[in-house]
C-alpha cells in the first residue's frame, strides 16, 4: 500500500505585498559615548520589533521590544522588525557605550579607539574571532574626546594575533570591520586609504612605542612601500559593563596589513583560472616566518617532539668572515672580551641596581635551524605542511604563501612559483650569475634586495633576514623583497646575538637558510658597489643623523602624555621585558638610549667603507683638490663624468690616478672614487654638472 503526503495548498499572495519588507527599526539615541544612563525606544510603525542585547542576529523568537529599555550599562542593541505578509527587516544596530566617573571628561591628543566585547575576552591560547563593537575617534586637529564623533562606529571580528609577542600581557590584535550582515566592509579611519582588515600592534618590549613605526616610515622614503601607521590611545571593555580606568590598555600602533591591495602592496589580483603564462607570473605575496606561523594544531606538536631547543645567548658569534661583503675586514674581529660573553657596561646607563625579571618570551635564538640540504623526510610534511608553503630545491629554503593564501592558490600557481624560485636559485649559485642580462639580476629587483639589507643592518634587527620577511612578485615582474614588518627587536632593543651593540653585522650569524641569498649576491662586486654607493646616498639625507634625532624627537614630544598612562597601566619601566638590552628607569631613558644607540650605529656603518675623496672646494673651481683619510688609499677620478671603477671592480681605461690639483673641467663633470686594495668608496662629484 502506497502512501502520500498531502500538501497544502499554498497561500499566494498580491505581488506587491511579497515584495514589501517591513519597517526597519528606529533607534530614539544613536550609536556613542555617554557620561549618564539613558532610556532607549525603538520604533516600527505597524510591526513588532525583536531584539537582542549579546550580538546575535534577532529572529522570530528572540525578545519582544514593548516597553522602552533602560540602559544602565554599555550596550550592542541589534533589532529587526517583523509584519504580517512581510519580509523581515534588516538588522540594525546601535551601539552604546556608557561611561565610568573616572572617566568623566578623558581626553588626550592622541586618536581613541574604544573596543567592546560583550562580556567576551581575547584568548591567547584559543586565538578565537571575537565579534566586538569598536568606535575610531580622531583629534581632527586638536584633542580626541571620548565622547566625541566618530570616524567609524561599528562592528568589526578581532582576534590576538603575533608570535612571540602573544605571550606578553599586553596583546597585539587583528581588526576586520564587518557590514551589519557579517561580511567584512572597507573603512577609511584616521585619514588612511580605505581598508577592510587593520593592525592594532601593541608595543611591550619596545618602551619608546616607535621602533615599527619607524622602520615603517624609512622604508616609505627608500621608496619601497610599508604599512601607514598611527599612534592611538585604547580602551577594551570585556566586562560588559560601564566604560572605566580598567579598561585603559596604553598606547597602541594603528597600522595596516600587509595585503594586496592599490594602496597597500599594488600587485595584479591573482585568480584562479590564471594557471598559464603569462597571468600566473603574478601577483604572489610570500614569506619566511617563525616555524608553526600558520600551521595547524597538530604539525606545530609534530614540530616540538621533532626540533632540538638549545640555550639562548646573547653572546655574539661571527661564524661568518667578511667574505665579499665590501667593508672593513676589522668589522668582523670580535675582541676576547666580546667573546667572552660580557655586556659592555658603558651601555647600562642608570640602571637600577636591582631588576625584576619577566619570564623570556620570545623565542630567539632557540631553534636549532633544519640542515639546508637535507631531504624531505623525518615528518618535513608535518612540520611544514605542503598546503602552507614550499621549499626551494636548490637551497632548501621555505617559504609561506601569503597572497594569494592558500586555499586559494591552484596546483598549477604553486608549481609555477616554486619552479620560478628553484630557477633563480639555480641561476644565482650557476657560473654566469653576474651576468647583467641573464644572471640573477633577471629574477630580482636588485634594488630592494639592497634597501632591505640596509635597514636590517642599520637597526641591527635580529629578526630581519630570517622572520617576517616577505617577497612579492607581481605579473611580469621581478621578485621584490619586502615590505618590511615587524621591527619592534631592532635599533638596540634586543640582548641576543649582539644586537644591542653598536659594533659589527648581524648577517655573519645566520646560515644560508636564514640569511637567504645574500652571500651569493654580494659575491657580485657590482652588487657590493651598488650597496656601498646607495648607503652614502642615504646618509646624506634620508638617513642623515640630524634628520633621524629629529623625527624621533617629534614622535616623543607627541606621545609624553599618553606614555604616562601607558606605564601607569603597565609598570614596566625599570623592569627587564626579554629579550629586551638596556632598562631605563623612566620614558626619558628609553628615549636617550635610543637616540644614542642610532647615532653611534650610523657612525660604525660609515667606518667601515671606504671613504669617498673629499673635493675642495665642494661645487669645483679653477682648481680642485681631492684628498682621503683612508690609509694606503688611491684616489682615481675622471673628467667627463664616467665612473672611474669600471664593471667588475676593475680601474676605468678613463680613469687617472690623482697626484695634484686637477684643473676643473669646464661644463663636463668630475666623477671620483678612493680606492684601498680591492675596495672601492662611495662616488663624489665635481664641477658644471656637479653643483
Amino acid at each position: 500500500m502506497l502512501l502520500f503526503t498531502v500538501l497544502a495548498p499554498a497561500v499566494l499572495l498580491p505581488a506587491r505585498a511579497a515584495e514589501e519588507t517591513a519597517p526597519s527599526p528606529a533607534f530614539s539615541a544613536p550609536s556613542g559615548v555617554y557620561a549618564k544612563e539613558l532610556t532607549l525606544q525603538i520604533t516600527a510603525p505597524g510591526a513588532s520589533i525583536r531584539f537582542t542585547f549579546d550580538g546575535t542576529e534577532p529572529t522570530p523568537a528572540s525578545r519582544l521590544y514593548a516597553d522602552p529599555l533602560r540602559i544602565t550599562n554599555s550596550a550592542l542593541v541589534r533589532a529587526r522588525s517583523f509584519a504580517p505578509a512581510r519580509r523581515p527587516s534588516a538588522t540594525v544596530s546601535v551601539d552604546l557605550t556608557l561611561l565610568g566617573e573616572d572617566l568623566a571628561g578623558f581626553t588626550s591628543n592622541l586618536p581613541l579607539i574604544i573596543i567592546d566585547t560583550q562580556g567576551e575576552e581575547f584568548s591567547a591560547e584559543r586565538n578565537t574571532r571575537v565579534i566586538v563593537t569598536a568606535r575610531f575617534i580622531n583629534t581632527n586637529g586638536g584633542r580626541a574626546a571620548l565622547t566625541g564623533p566618530a570616524d567609524f562606529d561599528g562592528r568589526a571580528s578581532m582576534n590576538v594575533r603575533g608570535h612571540a609577542s602573544r605571550k606578553y600581557p599586553k596583546h597585539s590584535l587583528t581588526f576586520r570591520a564587518l557590514a551589519e550582515n557579517d561580511e567584512k566592509q572597507g573603512i577609511s579611519v584616521f585619514g588612511l586609504p580605505k581598508q577592510s582588515e587593520w593592525v592594532l600592534y601593541a608595543p611591550y618590549p619596545d618602551k619608546t612605542f616607535m621602533r615599527d613605526v619607524l622602520a615603517y616610515e624609512l622604508s616609505n622614503q627608500m621608496g619601497h612601500w610599508a604599512p601607514h601607521t598611527g599612534f592611538v590611545e585604547v580602551f577594551i571593555n570585556e566586562s560588559g559593563e560601564k566604560l572605566t580606568t580598567n579598561s585603559y590598555m596604553g598606547i597602541y600602533v594603528f597600522e595596516d596589513k600587509i595585503t594586496r591591495d592599490p594602496a597597500r602592496v599594488d600587485i595584479t589580483r591573482l585568480r584562479p583560472e590564471d594557471n598559464t603564462e603569462p597571468n600566473v607570473t603574478g601577483g604572489y605575496i610570500f614569506k619566511k616566518d617563525h616555524v608553526g606561523r600558520g600551521m595547524s594544531r597538530r604539525a606545530v606538536t609534530d614540530l616540538t617532539r621533532t626540533v632540538k631547543f638549545i640555550d639562548p645567548s646573547p653572546a655574539l658569534h661571527l661564524p661568518s668572515g667578511p667574505g665579499s661583503f665590501p667593508a672593513d675586514p676589522e668589522g668582523f674581529d670580535i675582541p676576547s672580551e666580546k667573546k667572552s660573553n660580557r655586556k659592555a657596561d658603558k651601555w647600562r646607563r642608570e640602571e637600577p641596581a636591582s631588576l625584576k625579571q619577566i619570564p623570556v618570551t620570545n623565542q630567539i635564538g632557540l631553534v636549532k635551524p633544519f640542515n639546508p640540504r637535507h631531504e624531505k623526510a623525518q615528518g618535513d610534511s608535518k612540520i611544514f605542511p605542503d598546503q602552507d608553503g614550499f621549499w626551494s630545491s636548490v637551497k632548501g629554503n621555505h617559504f609561506f604563501y601569503v597572497e594569494p593564501e592558500p586555499d586559494e592558490l591552484t596546483a598549477r600557481q604553486r608549481a609555477w612559483l616554486q619552479g620560478h624560485v628553484d630557477q633563480f636559485e639555480r641561476t644565482l649559485y650557476g657560473p654566469d650569475f653576474k651576468n647583467p642580462t641573464n644572471g640573477y639580476a633577471a629574477y630580482i629587483d636588485v634594488d630592494s634586495f639592497i634597501d632591505h639589507h640596509l635597514l636590517v643592518e642599520l637597526s641591527k634587527n635580529v629578526d630581519g633576514y630570517r622572520f617576517s620577511t616577505y617577497y612579492r612578485k607581481d605579473r611580469g615582474g621581478k621578485i621584490k623583497m619586502g615590505p618590511v614588518w615587524d621591527w619592534n627587536l631592532g635599533f638596540g632593543n634586543c640582548s641576543a646575538r649582539g644586537a644591542y651593540l653598536t659594533e659589527y653585522w648581524m648577517w655573519p650569524q645566520w646560515d644560508d637558510t636564514e640569511y637567504t641569498w645574500f652571500r651569493r649576491l654580494f659575491e657580485d662586486p657590482d652588487f657590493a658597489q651598488r650597496y656601498v654607493d646607495r648607503w652614502a646616498a642615504l646618509r646624506t639625507n634620508i638617513l642623515a643623523t640630524p634628520r633621524l634625532i629629529a623625527r624621533v624627537n617629534v614622535w616623543a614630544a607627541l606621545l609624553e602624555e599618553a606614555q604616562k598612562r601607558n606605564f601607569d597601566r603597565w609598570p614596566i619601566l625599570g623592569t627587564v621585558v626579554q629579550p629586551q638590552h638596556f632598562v631605563g628607569v623612566s620614558y626619558e631613558q628609553e628615549m636617550n638610549w635610543l637616540r644614542l644607540w642610532m647615532e653611534k650605529r650610523l657612525n660604525w656603518i660609515d667606518d667601515q667603507f671606504v671613504p669617498a675623496p673629499t673635493v675642495k672646494p665642494p661645487g669645483g673651481g679653477k682648481q680642485i683638490d681631492l684628498s682621503t683619510t683612508a690609509d694606503d688609499a688611491q684616489i682615481y677620478y675622471t673628467l667627463d663624468g664616467s665612473d672611474p671603477r669600471a664593471p667588475g671592480g676593475t680601474i676605468s681605461p678613463k680613469a687617472r690616478r690623482y697626484t695634484a690639483p686637477v684643473t676643473a673641467p669646464g661644463q663636463g663633470r668630475l666623477f671620483t672614487r678612493t680606492l684601498v686594495e680591492d675596495r672601492w668608496s662611495a662616488p663624489a662629484f665635481a664641477g658644471a654638472a656637479g653643483r
